[in-house]
């Protein structure tokens, strides 16, 4: 797995190989962020990226000039590592912080243009809790974007008029980007 353009292109990131880890697919990195770029500047956003995991989303928008990024999750050893990996310890711009999404989107009150949530799909708790604060968030911009990823089978929720809809297919995986308008 490794960063695919921008400044950091072609560094490796660690991910542990075991079965219960899965990490987003190169296919699938790719068309979220060449859909992502047909709607907003990438160098522009401020991004969250939830459940994030090794942060490989979050390091991609970093890589590719976002102004910052917010990795959050329960654990955070493998952003972390990847952070250390790549030298960026000491970057101000790049926030990790060691909490459950949905808790963190309680107390979280900065705008932001750009949310990755990629939570694991056997935990369809936590999908439902954050996915309710996501649509009800007073940090979005006028237009955010939220990308989130679920197996194929799983249904889209039903969502609010506010919010546009774009469903993408790759083998096993539901790409799914809401256009949350901000009232």
């Amino acid at each position: 797995m490794q960063i695919i353009s921008g400044t950091l292109k072609s560094r490796r990131l660690y991910y542990p190989k075991n079965r219960r880890f899965r990490p987003t697919q190169a296919k699938v990195k790719e068309a979220i962020f060449n859909i992502a770029q047909s709607y907003v500047d990438i160098k522009d956003c401020h991004v969250l990226d939830l459940c994030c995991g090794t942060g490989a989303l979050g390091l991609e928008a970093y890589s590719r000039g976002a102004k910052s990024v917010y990795f959050v999750d329960r654990y955070i050893q493998y952003i972390q590592k990847n952070i250390s990996t790549l030298n960026l310890e000491q970057v101000p711009e790049l926030r990790i912080k060691k909490q459950d999404a949905a808790q963190f989107l309680k107390q979280y009150k900065d705008t932001v243009d750009l949310i990755f949530f990629d939570p694991p799909w056997d935990n369809a708790e936590l999908y439902e809790r954050v996915f309710t604060q996501l649509l009800d968030a007073p940090y979005s911009t006028r237009n955010t974007l939220i990308f989130f990823e679920t197996r194929r089978e799983n249904n889209t929720p039903n969502l609010p008029d506010s919010t546009s809809i774009k469903c993408y297919n790759y083998s096993s995986t539901n790409l799914t980007l809401l256009q949350h308008h901000a009232q």
